[in-house]
């Protein structure tokens, strides 16, 4: 069963904490629920950091493989999924304007206002929401529906 841990980010980041696990898709409801079919398992990982400018953060690690639909064909398609994203904490809206700011060339980072308790399983959970292709479908050249285009004349 997933543990549910909530947290204060900050002290979670200043502490340079980590929350680690594995466990079925299904464990998290709103993933389930968007998804056509609820197999396998994902890896996660969150770690808590503070940068040399003072700044909290956490990385937010996930790897799994979903099992989507392919918009072309309407057959099974397997997602890998690995995503690495990088979260600088803010106490309120006016200084994640701030940090948003002096973390824009950080690739893979966002600014989360972090000023009360943290879901870490939400975070993960949210993070894979965020990563679903809006059109999923197969590689070029790997849908079963592609067929070859042939002139009309």
């Amino acid at each position: 069963m997933l543990q549910r841990p909530s947290v204060h980010g900050f002290h979670f980041a200043q502490a340079s904490r980590t929350w680690r696990g594995a466990t079925d898709i299904n464990a998290f409801a709103r993933l389930a629920e968007a998804l056509p079919e609820c197999r396998g398992t994902i890896m996660y990982q969150v770690r808590g950091f503070v940068d040399s400018e003072r700044h909290s953060y956490v990385d937010v690690e996930v790897e799994t493989v979903l099992a989507l639909v392919c918009q072309r064909c309407l057959g099974s398609l397997r997602w890998p999924l690995k995503l690495g994203r990088r979260l600088y904490l803010a106490h309120d809206e006016k200084e994640a304007e701030r940090l948003e700011a002096d973390v824009a060339l950080v690739p893979d980072a966002e600014v989360l206002v972090a000023d009360a308790a943290v879901d870490l399983a939400a975070l993960v959970e949210d993070e894979v929401l965020l990563s679903l292709p809006l059109i999923p479908r197969h590689e070029e050249g790997q849908c079963p529906a592609e067929a070859p285009v042939t002139e009309l004349n």
